[in-house]
């Protein structure tokens, strides 16, 4: 009988316990600065690296693989993309035909940001000037996956990252 109660028992615990797919309920705090690592495959190759949001519509992508762009700095802030590498730079985005990457990521998180409240299950659809986009959040509510313009971004290993102001007086702290 002992058996029997104690086999009942684990088994509603097991169900009560089992697991189920996490569902994002309510508006998503998506507003905030991240710093991620993140991948793009495209052409064939597959770009990897650093993604900071550091503010409303300012990003910097950092590149570490193909080997050959290792290095690269990729920024979008207020409407600009610039690339910088070994002291040079240079800013894209000059005609409406040419859009960077990081311009359509960028923009189709801060159009998922000004949305919230339309995410479904930790998924954003929706539209802005650039074409199409997807937002997939993760289970805890942080940015997972970023589709917009035929690419699709990969986040991983996100962190809160710091405004320049905090960066800047944790420096002094140390020295």
């Amino acid at each position: 009988m002992k058996r029997i109660i104690a086999g009942i028992l684990t088994a509603a615990v097991m169900t009560f316990s089992a697991c189920s797919s996490a569902s994002i309920t309510g508006k998503p705090d998506i507003d905030r600065t991240f710093s991620a690592k993140a991948s793009v495959a495209a052409g064939g190759e597959v770009i990897s690296g650093q993604l900071c949001r550091t503010g409303d519509n300012c990003w910097t992508f950092t590149l570490n693989e193909p080997y050959a762009l290792e290095g690269l700095t990729v920024s979008f802030c207020d409407g600009k993309t610039t690339f910088s590498m070994l002291g040079f730079e240079c800013e894209t985005d000059f005609s409406d035909s040419a859009v960077s990457a990081l311009k359509l990521f960028a923009e189709a998180y801060e159009s998922a940001v000004d949305n919230k409240d339309r995410f479904e299950n930790g998924v954003l659809e929706g539209s802005n000037e650039n074409g199409a986009f997807t937002v997939i959040l993760d289970d805890d509510g942080s940015p997972a996956v970023i589709n917009a313009g035929g690419f699709s971004l990969k986040l991983s290993e996100l962190s809160e990252a710091m405004d320049t102001e905090e960066q800047s007086d944790e420096l002094i702290l140390l020295e």
